[in-house]
């Protein structure tokens, strides 16, 4: 998949932007529905064209899964989202990301700086969530980030695997 803009989140290659690759997450469950099979989406972005040799070097690797997972993950995505209608969701990928990737005692810490930076140009999220403090009352926004957001990050390729891996609030 060609996507216009910067999927990386800096000119080094630095983490990525999750608030872009969430959106092809939901195309990388139905291509695996739709052919049957296992495949591997490639995301390719601007941020490909500062690799010192080939684009797909940083190319983002969305790895296959199996077609009975694919369609588990769509049908909680879509119970998910019918929900968030009724009550705004405490989850944003980058601030998800970062809480899931972050030992357990750094969790909400990390996740809040996380927060401050995305404000800065995700407006919608101030105003479905008008003071901060209010997305983290509580611990659904952990639970939240961990529904939404660990499959996911855990398909994705990237330096973010070690921490994810290593990150104690793992789902089952």
């Amino acid at each position: 998949v060609l996507h216009t803009g910067r999927l990386h989140g800096s000119s080094s290659g630095d983490g990525l932007r999750w608030e872009k690759v969430a959106r092809y997450w939901v195309d990388h469950l139905i291509a695996q529905v739709r052919h049957g099979r296992a495949i591997t989406t490639y995301l390719v972005s601007e941020s490909n064209a500062t690799a010192p040799s080939c684009p797909t070097e940083r190319a983002i690797k969305l790895a296959g899964l199996p077609v009975d997972e694919a369609i588990a993950a769509l049908q909680r995505l879509t119970a998910y989202w019918q929900h968030d209608y009724q009550t705004p969701i405490p989850a944003e990928p980058d601030v998800s990301v970062v809480a899931l990737c972050s030992p357990p005692e750094k969790q909400r810490a990390n996740a809040e700086k996380q927060f401050e930076k995305v404000l800065k140009y995700n407006d919608m999220l101030l105003r479905i969530w008008q003071k901060p403090e209010a997305f983290f009352e509580g611990e659904d926004w952990l639970d939240w980030s961990e529904k939404l957001y660990r499959q996911m990050a855990s398909h994705t390729s990237g330096a973010h695997q070690k921490k994810l891996g290593a990150s104690a609030h793992a789902s089952g």
